[in-house]
């Protein structure tokens, strides 16, 4: 998960820099925003910040359980249910 979240902090920071995209107008020469791919940043930013957010919950939510089980002596990981209770 933790390569997941790299790759998507990556991604997000590729998107950020995407909103000020400069485009060359061919008549004129002058360079313009790309408002085209401005949308496509902030739509890239949006998707990408809820997945980010996600796999940072599940992440804490792991590292908290594996705590409260380190806690409690436990072995981590799924259990169905006591046996021979």
């Amino acid at each position: 998960m933790e390569e997941v979240r790299r790759l998507l902090w990556r991604a997000l920071s590729r998107a950020e820099d995407l909103l000020d995209a400069q485009k060359i107008d061919p008549e004129t020469g002058e360079s313009l925003p790309d408002d085209g791919l401005a949308l496509k940043a902030i739509h890239a930013i949006s998707q990408g910040a809820g997945a980010y957010a996600k796999v940072t919950e599940v992440t804490d939510l792991a590292a908290r359980i594996e705590a409260l089980e380190a806690a409690k002596g436990e072995e981590p990981g799924p259990r169905l249910g006591k046996v021979g209770t």
